[in-house]
């Protein structure tokens, strides 16, 4: 299918593959996420700036969970742009806890941040509990949208529990 593009006022762009009803959701999901708080108005819009190309998709049938890729992440290499798989009606993570997917797309949208501002790499790093760093910075981005939803916070990360000063933003 075509990619449409997610625009602000200036023009530039997140690529968004998938058909009419797709997109209309992605760019729904982007929207509302935008106006839940200024940090992650600030997720989307720096994607939404990248002189990197950052595109929304559906998982694959093979990988039916959210995921992103690209941009050298765990090599270092540096950022040209990342693909986010994102399925805006699956409400489980891959550990099977349920949760809102917008919620899964601001970690997401959280990875590719990381990459397009460069600390990707750095974010690879395992912390002293075992879990990513880039993990960790991504579940507090969910934590804020998770606290304004008044649904509790993450506190753990593939079934690592983590302290919990950590998970807050």
């Amino acid at each position: 299918s075509n990619p449409v593009m997610h625009r602000d006022p200036l023009g530039l762009v997140i690529m968004i593959n998938g058909d009419a009803a797709y997109t209309a959701q992605v760019k729904t999901d982007l929207a509302f996420i935008s106006i839940m708080d200024p940090n992650l108005a600030m997720l989307v819009s720096q994607l939404i700036g990248s002189s990197n190309t950052h595109i929304i998709q559906m998982p694959s049938s093979y990988d039916p969970y959210n995921s992103t890729t690209g941009c050298g992440f765990l090599s270092g290499s540096g950022c040209s742009g990342t693909t986010i798989s994102y399925d805006p009606n699956n409400s489980l993570t891959a550990g099977f806890t349920a949760r809102l997917p917008l919620i899964g797309l601001v970690h997401e949208l959280f990875h590719a941040y990381s990459c397009d501002i460069g600390s990707g790499y750095a974010l690879s790093q395992q912390t002293s509990f075992g879990v990513r760093m880039g993990d960790v910075w991504a579940a507090r981005y969910q934590n804020i949208l998770f606290m304004i939803l008044g649904d509790g916070i993450r506190d753990s990360y593939g079934g690592v529990y983590v302290p919990s000063p950590v998970w807050f933003p």
